[in-house]
């Protein structure tokens, strides 16, 4: 309350409070908005020596100063810390202290102007669907690794979908990756009791990576044991042969690097599944000594570090790329909606030596659902890579699957790829 004194003046004394909550309560809320106004006094006294003059509120006085702030973040960083970091613009100074709204100097529309398609779709998409297989008939045909062989030709390992949707692995080839010829008959796959316990349901998403002079080609199988994923080699492309299982469950979307780590280790990318997020997870990389027993597994890229378009869930989907700016992959990203959820294409550059370190992940997707053969099919607004091969010229082939029910194809340029990285 206030006190009158005797010389006319009023002070401020607290009289008449107990020592309870409530009284506490009180106290702190008339308090509140003085240490408020105080603050707000001292940041615009110190915000003086920039904004005395008209020149300081040009553009490139904010932009010098923002700059300014930036690097003293950057110097705070700890040095010593390995794990991956995400970095956030620095707060505009002039924006909001303690519910007090300051003068107008900064713009707070800010947003990455993104001003051309970083993929771009091939116009013979769909480049395989299920009318190619006749007479025989199938339901679909999507979600394949295209890759290329040492002497320039292209093979394609194709999920193939029956009319009761159990599985076929289809190869098809083509000289140029767009023109595709499927062969006459699928891959010959295991037969025995646990192959068909493990694939009772489905087996798919392949991934191939060239290493060790053969093929290594990973098959995800859905059946009585949840998911795991079998490990097959081969030298052609032609035949595979079955080495073994490489986990546990539940684990998915899983890509051999094409080479070892620094430490002579193979390493994979890999997105356990997490019950507690509804089924999907993180990307993780794991290491191994010989392609079968796998540990000493970093949690590298999270839902939460990629923004809305990937904020329901996210997995590895190509086969890292080396790059001068790291390891360059793609991975799906997944958001869910009111009426469905849709899965678009991000990208990431991880560290040369430490790949369980990200350094730069797009914020935004660079394909996502828009064709009619990508909004309808047997899974409706869907873009899901399974691989992506870089010529020698840096143009970019991306296969992926549209609706779960079409093979596509999409065209860039590495160069945009990075960018799209780095900056957006």
């Amino acid at each position: 309350m206030y006190e009158q004194a005797k010389d006319n003046t009023r002070t401020l004394k607290f009289t008449g409070y107990k020592d309870n909550k409530d009284n506490k309560d009180r106290i702190f809320h008339l308090i509140l908005p003085i240490l408020t106004i105080l603050i707000s006094c001292e940041f615009a006294h110190n915000l003086s020596d920039h904004t005395h003059s008209p020149s300081a509120n040009t553009p490139t006085a904010i932009q010098q100063r923002n700059q300014t702030t930036q690097a003293k973040s950057s110097n705070q960083v700890n040095p010593g810390s390995e794990k991956n970091q995400t970095t956030h613009s620095p707060i505009c100074p002039d924006t909001l202290i303690i519910g007090i709204i300051l003068p107008e100097r900064c713009n707070m529309t800010s947003y990455a102007k993104i001003t051309k398609d970083v993929l771009v779709r091939y116009e013979g998409n769909p480049v395989l669907q299920a009318s190619d297989f006749l007479p025989l008939r199938m339901r679909a045909v999507y979600n394949s690794c295209g890759v290329k062989m040492a002497e320039g030709k292209y093979v394609m390992l194709c999920r193939t979908n029956q009319l009761n949707h159990k599985t076929l692995l289809w190869g098809a080839d083509s000289v140029d990756g767009l023109n595709w010829t499927l062969r006459p008959e699928p891959f010959a796959l295991p037969t025995d009791d646990l192959w068909l316990a493990v694939t009772r349901s489905v087996f798919y998403d392949p991934r191939v990576t060239w290493i060790d002079g053969e093929y290594k080609v990973l098959i995800a199988c859905e059946g009585d044991q949840n998911c795991r994923v079998a490990l097959f080699t081969s030298s052609d492309l032609q035949t595979l042969k079955f080495v073994n299982y490489v986990n546990a469950p539940d684990n998915r979307n899983m890509v051999i690097f094409p080479e070892k780590s620094v430490d002579g280790r193979y390493m994979r990318l890999e997105r356990p599944t997490i019950p507690s997020a509804g089924g999907k997870g993180n990307i993780w990389l794991s290491h191994s000594p010989d392609l079968i027993h796998w540990g000493d597994s970093y949690e590298m890229l999270k839902t939460t570090e990629v923004w809305n378009y990937a904020i329901s869930g996210l997995g590895p989907s190509t086969v890292p790329v080396r790059t001068d700016e790291g390891w360059l992959i793609l991975f799906h990203g997944i958001m869910n909606n009111c009426t469905t959820r849709e899965y678009s294409v991000g990208a990431a550059l991880l560290d040369l030596d430490k790949p369980w370190i990200v350094k730069h992940v797009t914020k935004h997707p660079i394909l996502f659902p828009v064709a009619e053969y990508e909004m309808r099919g047997l899974v409706e607004h869907v873009c899901f890579p399974c691989s992506m091969i870089v010529e020698p010229d840096n143009s970019v082939k991306v296969y992926y699957g549209g609706a779960d029910t079409y093979q596509c194809v999409a065209l860039g340029q590495l160069e945009d790829i990075i960018y799209a990285c780095k900056n957006w």
